[in-house]
């Protein structure tokens, strides 16, 4: 069995992965938005909030794209793009621990 022959399930499973962080970032600003703009400032917490918007759509709608094109160079970049986005923005520290 050779990488990659599971194309499809490989953009099955990041399009879940990237729809559950998505869910769980949300649920993180709802809870956190006020500590955020007591600690951070309005503009540091819509500026970061809008960039997660940004980020996992873009990374979202590339998966999507990529799974039905059946391209799987797409697949890759949108995994590497979840990756930079989990590990660079997402879940940001708003201040104070709900």
């Amino acid at each position: 069995m050779k990488i990659g022959d599971n194309k499809s399930k490989f953009g099955i499973g990041l399009i879940i992965a990237c729809s559950i962080m998505a869910a769980l970032n949300v649920w993180w600003f709802i809870t956190g938005w006020d500590y955020g703009y007591k600690y951070q400032g309005p503009v540091h917490t819509k500026i970061v909030a809008i960039e997660n918007i940004i980020g996992f759509g873009f990374v979202l709608l590339l998966s999507v794209w990529a799974l039905i094109k059946n391209n799987k160079s797409g697949l890759y970049i949108a995994n590497i793009g979840l990756f930079i986005l989990l590990s660079w923005c997402a879940f940001p520290y708003l201040g104070e621990l709900p």
